[in-house]
Protein backbone atom coordinates (compact mmCIF):
# COMPACT_ATOMS: atom_id res chain seq x y z
CA UNK A 1 0.00 0.00 0.00
CA UNK A 2 1.23 3.66 -0.95
CA UNK A 3 0.37 6.26 1.13
CA UNK A 4 0.96 10.03 0.30
CA UNK A 5 0.98 12.68 2.90
CA UNK A 6 0.92 16.06 2.48
CA UNK A 7 0.81 19.38 4.36
CA UNK A 8 -0.97 22.96 3.04
CA UNK A 9 -0.52 25.00 -0.18
CA UNK A 10 -1.70 28.54 -0.59
CA UNK A 11 -4.18 30.14 1.39
CA UNK A 12 -7.19 32.10 0.75
CA UNK A 13 -8.47 34.93 3.57
CA UNK A 14 -12.07 36.19 3.71
CA UNK A 15 -13.45 38.94 5.27
CA UNK A 16 -14.09 37.36 8.77
CA UNK A 17 -10.75 35.95 9.14
CA UNK A 18 -11.59 32.58 7.84
CA UNK A 19 -8.84 31.32 5.51
CA UNK A 20 -9.62 27.97 3.10
CA UNK A 21 -6.78 25.74 2.68
CA UNK A 22 -6.17 23.02 0.20
CA UNK A 23 -3.83 20.40 0.94
CA UNK A 24 -1.71 18.34 -1.79
CA UNK A 25 -3.18 16.05 -3.89
CA UNK A 26 -2.65 12.50 -2.80
CA UNK A 27 -1.67 9.98 -5.41
CA UNK A 28 -2.17 6.97 -5.19
CA UNK A 29 0.32 4.00 -6.42
CA UNK A 30 -0.62 1.21 -8.97
CA UNK A 31 -2.19 -1.79 -7.42
CA UNK A 32 -5.37 -4.10 -5.90
CA UNK A 33 -4.73 -1.93 -2.78
CA UNK A 34 -3.96 1.85 -4.56
CA UNK A 35 -5.07 4.44 -1.87
CA UNK A 36 -4.04 8.01 -2.18
CA UNK A 37 -4.07 10.21 0.73
CA UNK A 38 -4.54 13.68 1.73
CA UNK A 39 -4.60 15.92 4.87
CA UNK A 40 -4.09 19.87 5.61
CA UNK A 41 -4.04 22.02 8.77
CA UNK A 42 -5.28 25.00 10.71
CA UNK A 43 -2.23 27.53 11.07
CA UNK A 44 -1.86 27.94 15.00
CA UNK A 45 -4.82 29.95 16.24
CA UNK A 46 -7.19 28.83 14.28
CA UNK A 47 -9.43 25.53 14.17
CA UNK A 48 -11.52 23.82 11.59
CA UNK A 49 -14.72 25.42 10.87
CA UNK A 50 -15.52 22.95 7.99
CA UNK A 51 -13.88 20.71 5.64
CA UNK A 52 -14.02 17.95 2.71
CA UNK A 53 -12.20 16.75 -0.07
CA UNK A 54 -11.98 16.69 -4.01
CA UNK A 55 -11.45 13.64 -6.77
CA UNK A 56 -9.50 14.15 -9.98
CA UNK A 57 -9.71 11.29 -11.65
CA UNK A 58 -12.96 9.98 -12.96
CA UNK A 59 -12.64 6.34 -14.29
CA UNK A 60 -15.37 4.41 -15.31
CA UNK A 61 -15.90 0.81 -14.22
CA UNK A 62 -17.74 -1.94 -16.58
CA UNK A 63 -20.92 -1.07 -15.21
CA UNK A 64 -20.60 2.73 -15.57
CA UNK A 65 -19.94 3.40 -12.33
CA UNK A 66 -17.15 5.23 -10.97
CA UNK A 67 -14.21 3.13 -10.25
CA UNK A 68 -12.57 5.00 -6.90
CA UNK A 69 -13.93 4.70 -3.26
CA UNK A 70 -13.70 7.47 -0.72
CA UNK A 71 -12.49 5.59 2.36
CA UNK A 72 -12.61 8.60 4.59
CA UNK A 73 -13.12 12.30 5.09
CA UNK A 74 -12.78 14.05 8.74
CA UNK A 75 -11.18 16.00 11.28
CA UNK A 76 -8.13 15.73 12.36
CA UNK A 77 -5.58 16.96 15.03
CA UNK A 78 -1.55 16.52 14.63
CA UNK A 79 0.96 16.25 17.54
CA UNK A 80 1.10 19.60 18.47
CA UNK A 81 -2.71 19.89 18.98
CA UNK A 82 -3.55 22.28 15.81
CA UNK A 83 -6.59 20.99 14.15
CA UNK A 84 -6.80 19.76 10.32
CA UNK A 85 -9.15 17.90 7.46
CA UNK A 86 -8.21 14.37 6.49
CA UNK A 87 -9.20 12.36 3.50
CA UNK A 88 -8.15 9.25 1.63
CA UNK A 89 -9.56 7.61 -1.17
CA UNK A 90 -8.66 4.51 -3.23
CA UNK A 91 -7.92 4.25 -7.12
CA UNK A 92 -8.02 8.01 -7.83
CA UNK A 93 -6.30 10.96 -6.37
CA UNK A 94 -7.53 12.70 -3.40
CA UNK A 95 -7.46 16.37 -2.41
CA UNK A 96 -8.49 17.49 1.47
CA UNK A 97 -9.76 21.08 2.12
CA UNK A 98 -10.45 22.59 5.04
CA UNK A 99 -12.18 25.97 6.32
CA UNK A 100 -10.57 27.68 9.38
CA UNK A 101 -11.70 30.29 11.74
CA UNK A 102 -9.90 32.23 14.07
CA UNK A 103 -9.88 29.94 17.70
CA UNK A 104 -11.86 31.56 20.62
CA UNK A 105 -9.07 30.44 22.87
CA UNK A 106 -6.25 31.84 20.94
CA UNK A 107 -4.72 28.49 20.28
Amino acid sequence: MALTLSTALPTQATSTGARYLAGPTGRAAPGAEAVAVSQVFCPRGMTVQSGGYSTARRDRDAEGGYRHTLLASHPVFDADGRTGWYASASHTEVTAHVLCRPSDTGD
